[in-house]
């Protein structure tokens, strides 16, 4: 697996796929609060998929898309940064700087702010169905 070669080491520690997303409104939406017992100001969330950023923007590399690419490089392209974000103190500091990801989305017409709202209250009911 790719993530395997990247991270030889087992430095993360913890890898979520599209079963771990959130479905709202037909998106699919990764929630980084299901990264439990983690401080959200170490993880980072690296996808192709402006729709999986829209719950953690501020967590969130976009990446090109890799699909149907065998000679796609967009990860290796991401160890400088990686390696940076490691040795700085809050991730989403340095990614809001280096990114401006949440500001991107917003200009394309996603209202973040409803977008998190409605997610927590589909996540609340479901909590309170037992699911």
């Amino acid at each position: 697996m790719l993530l395997d070669k990247l991270d030889p080491c087992g430095r993360m520690s913890i890898r979520l796929y599209r079963d771990s997303c959130s479905v709202l409104y037909g998106l699919f939406l990764k929630d980084l609060k299901k990264v439990k017992d983690q401080d959200l100001s170490r993880v980072v969330l690296v996808d192709n998929s402006p729709v999986s950023l829209l719950i953690n923007p501020d967590n969130s590399i976009l990446v090109s898309s890799f699909y149907h690419n065998p000679d796609d490089t967009a990860l290796g392209q991401l160890l400088p940064i990686l390696r940076k974000l490691h040795h700085s103190g809050d991730v989403r500091e340095a990614l809001a700087k280096e990114f401006q990801l949440r500001e991107a989305l917003e200009q394309t017409g996603w209202d973040l702010e409803d977008i998190r709202l409605r997610h927590e209250q589909q996540e609340a009911a479901m909590c309170e169905r037992g699911g």
